[in-house]
């Protein structure tokens, strides 16, 4: 007698069996609600597949090239408004998912905060697990603030100015976050008298938006940068005001 497929993953769960569920998921879908189980089971491994399958999951969610997003909340997808709509009701069961914790061990933390950023890009509401109140590791704590920032600008204004403030600045992309412009606008308002913080903004700003580097559209926000930049400076951002 054959074990149809959910059974075997179901059987494979009940047992911990982590190996084979490995083995199981890679040829087959793993329910949504057996996926939730494995992002909250006791074993950390299980756990980890589990993650790391609901990240499989939510690339396949309207992603767009490599790691560019799918398209987020607001905007058109390929396919228009019912692709939309669907994806954005995949991404949100996939969300739903996801442990109230920002995970019990510093690889399992990094990997939430990947996702985390990976979801808050398209949910501008999304709401992180408060990874500030644990002891984490500097380079988890830096992936947290990175996927704050990239879902909402505004953390800008009140996240202490630091080592840590200026590693996430420099590991984010504008074309990444969920208002590239924002991101920008803020990154400027904020760093006037902060040397290191202007040397990551060129960083964080680059990335092709509209044929500008990302965000930088507006008269304010394209001289500002220019002001950071220097010399270096892109010749086609020159021909703006003020140039």
């Amino acid at each position: 007698m054959t074990t149809p497929p959910d059974a075997a993953l179901q059987a494979a769960l009940d047992r911990a069996d982590a190996a084979l569920l490995a083995r199981l998921s890679a040829t087959r879908a793993c329910p949504s609600d057996l996926l939730g189980r494995m992002v909250r089971h006791p074993a950390p491994r299980i756990r980890h597949l589990g993650l790391t399958l609901l990240a499989e999951r939510l690339d396949e969610s309207g992603s767009g090239p490599g790691n560019a997003p799918g398209p987020r909340r607001g905007e058109p997808g390929p396919g228009g408004g019912a692709t939309e709509d669907r994806e954005s009701g995949q991404v949100d069961r996939l969300t739903r998912l996801l442990p109230d914790s920002p995970g019990s061990s510093p690889e399992e933390s990094l990997l939430l905060a990947r996702l985390h950023a990976r979801i808050a890009v398209r949910r501008p509401a999304h709401r992180l697990p408060d990874w500030r109140a644990g002891r984490l590791p500097v380079r988890v704590r830096i992936a947290w603030l990175r996927a704050e920032l990239l879902g909402d600008p505004a953390v800008l204004r009140t996240e202490p100015v630091g080592e840590l403030l200026y590693r996430a600045v420099r590991e984010s992309r504008a074309a990444d976050a969920h208002r590239p412009d924002r991101l920008v606008a803020e990154l400027v308002d904020r760093m006037p008298d902060r040397p290191p913080l202007r040397q990551a903004v060129p960083d964080a700003a680059r990335g092709p938006l509209g044929g500008h580097p990302a965000g930088v559209r507006t008269g304010r926000t394209r001289l500002a940068f220019g002001r950071i930049c220097g010399s270096d400076m892109p010749l086609y951002l020159r021909s703006g005001p003020g140039y």
